[in-house]
C-alpha cells in the first residue's frame, strides 16, 4: 500500500516537473523536458513524499509541487555542472551544452532554478526559507568545492563540509518540509530532519567512492 501511494505520488511529480517548464521559448521548453526526460534517481523528491507520509500525511497533491521544486533545483545544478565539467553526456544522453551550446545551457539552468520559485510560491512562510537556505547551501558547497580542487587540497573536515552543503541540504530540506506539511510535531521534524541529513551525507560519499573504483 505505501509503495503504491509513493509510486503514484512520485507518477505525480514527474507530470509537475514537465508541465512547469512548457515555456513558449522553444529552446527553454525543449532543453528542459530533454534533461527532465533523461530520468535519475529522483531521492530527494522521493524522500520529501516520504517523509509527509512517514508524518501522517496523506493527501499528495499538497506536497507534489514542493517535492517537484526539490528536483528541480537539483536539475538545474546538473545542467551548469555539465557546463563546468565540460561533459558530453548526462544519464547517457546528450548534455544540454553540448546539443544547444553553452549560452543556451546557462539560460536553461537559469530558467529551471526560476520555476523552483513559482512552484514554491504556494507555500511560503517557513518553507520557502528552508529552501532558500538549502540552496543557498547547494552553492556554497559547489563553491567550495571548486575552490578545494584548484588548490589541490582536501581534508576531511572540509570533504564533510562540501557534502553537507552540496548535497545533504536539499535532503534535509525535503524531509523537513514533508514532515512540517503532514503537521508533525518538533521532535518528529528534527527525527526526520536529522535522518535525512545523514543519509545525504551517505549517498554522496557513495557516489564519490563509486567514481574512484568505477
Amino acid at each position: 500500500m505505501v509503495t503504491k501511494l509513493i509510486d503514484e505520488g512520485m507518477q505525480a511529480v514527474e507530470e509537475q516537473l514537465h508541465a512547469i517548464v512548457n515555456s513558449d521559448v522553444d529552446v527553454l521548453r525543449d532543453a528542459s523536458h530533454h534533461i527532465i526526460s533523461s530520468g535519475g534517481k529522483r531521492i530527494r523528491p522521493r524522500l520529501a513524499l516520504m517523509s509527509y507520509l512517514a508524518a501522517g500525511g496523506r493527501d499528495f497533491a499538497t506536497a507534489v509541487p514542493m517535492a517537484a521544486a526539490l528536483e528541480m533545483v537539483h536539475t538545474a545544478t546538473l545542467v551548469h555542472d555539465d557546463i563546468n565539467d565540460h561533459s558530453l553526456t548526462r544519464r547517457g544522453k546528450i548534455t544540454i551544452h553540448a546539443r544547444w551550446g553553452r549560452t543556451f545551457a546557462l539560460l536553461a539552468g537559469d530558467y529551471l532554478f526560476t520555476k523552483v520559485y513559482e512552484l514554491m510560491a504556494p507555500y511560503g512562510g517557513i518553507y520557502n526559507e528552508i529552501m532558500a537556505d538549502a540552496c543557498i547551501k547547494l552553492v556554497e558547497g559547489g563553491t567550495l568545492q571548486a575552490a578545494v580542487a584548484m588548490a589541490g587540497t582536501m581534508d576531511r573536515e572540509t570533504y564533510k563540509t562540501i557534502i553537507a552543503r552540496k548535497t545533504a541540504s536539499l535532503f534535509e530540506a525535503g524531509a523537513n518540509m514533508g514532515a512540517r506539511l503532514a503537521g508533525a510535531d518538533d521532535e518528529l521534524i528534527d527525527a526526520l530532519t536529522t535522518y535525512a541529513y545523514n543519509l545525504g551525507l551517505t549517498f554522496q560519499i557513495v557516489d564519490d567512492i563509486l567514481d574512484i573504483i568505477g
